[in-house]
């Protein structure tokens, strides 16, 4: 069978190849030390996330039947968490939006604005966390999903940070 490639006629007077030459062997050189020590590389921080040491914000009893008068105490604390974030007390803002959701529980709004504050403290595992409780409550909310779309963007980069880092 042939595929149609014109091939040039055998030599007849090279039907063997030439054997190699024998050279001396050469004895490897020793390895260099280097001369001077690498210095420190100082890495930049920033828009790293560091590992959570703060126990993440309570949860309310999911058992809990919200009365008129909860809801209504809930909505007052939601007021002052969103007043306490604008005056930009961030901690002060989870605790009362903390208190809010103990009060009505039920609410997945809450649970999302809790989660948009953790994340301007960067601490994204908590706001994921909240986000994903937020959703169990109202699984259509966009603000949760919002929300928890930017805490597991922050822990992209921070994954992209350390490969990029790790491959110098």
């Amino acid at each position: 069978m042939t595929l149609g490639a014109n091939l040039p006629p055998m030599d007849s007077t090279s039907s063997s190849p030439t054997p190699p030459k024998d050279e001396p062997m050469r004895e490897p050189s020793p390895e260099r030390e280097p001369e001077e020590e690498e210095s420190e590389v100082e890495l930049d921080n920033e828009g790293v996330i560091v590992p959570e040491t703060v126990v993440p914000p309570e949860f309310g009893d999911p058992n809990k039947c919200v009365s008129e008068d909860d809801m209504d105490a809930s909505q007052e604390k939601r007021s002052e968490a969103m007043a306490a974030m604008s005056d930009g007390d961030l901690q002060k803002a989870v605790d009362l939006f903390t208190e809010a959701i103990k009060l009505n529980p039920e609410s997945g709004l809450l649970y999302a604005k809790r989660a948009s504050i953790l994340i301007k403290q960067k601490r994204v595992k908590a706001a994921i966390r909240d986000c994903d409780e937020a959703l169990k409550h109202n699984p259509d909310s966009a603000t949760a999903f919002k929300f928890r779309g930017r805490a597991h963007r922050w822990v992209l980069h921070a994954l992209l940070a350390a490969f990029h880092s790790h491959t110098l």
